[in-house]
């Protein structure tokens, strides 16, 4: 059932990323809304892989809660240091159901950082001197 509930959100987010691609000049707030929909995906995803599967799990789910805990990467850009929610901070969020959705998925998130001592895949990288997220 895990690797189901995976394979689901890939493959709705497969057809978003289509979909996308139709679409010639998006307008900004159609760009903030696709933003929201990958960091749901992502808060999804994320939920889905942490619980263990009782028959076989996965080897991510073995390893993300070993120790005190490990949580996924949420920054955002290479040079720029930010982290999810700060960077949807400036989403032009249109309706209140985008709003919600974007609070959320940060909380989500600020959870998940706040109860693992680890991060996996935040990995810092030199640019010219300036550090950044890969």
């Amino acid at each position: 059932a895990q690797l189901k509930a995976c394979d689901l959100i890939y493959k709705l987010m497969h057809r978003l990323g289509e979909m996308w691609q139709d679409i010639e000049e998006p307008t900004r707030p159609s760009e903030c809304t696709r933003a929201i929909a990958g960091a749901c995906a992502y808060a999804m995803f994320d939920a889905v892989i942490r619980q263990q599967a009782s028959d076989t799990p996965m080897e991510i789910s073995v390893m993300l809660s070993e120790g005190d805990g490990v949580a996924l990467s949420t920054g955002v850009g290479r040079k720029r240091g930010l982290d999810l929610e700060r960077a949807s901070e400036w989403l032009e969020l249109q309706t209140p159901a985008l709003c919600r959705a974007r609070a959320a998925a940060v909380a989500y998130f600020a959870g998940v950082k706040q109860a693992c001592k680890d991060a996996i895949f935040d990995m810092p990288i030199h640019l010219g001197g300036e550090m950044g997220l890969v």
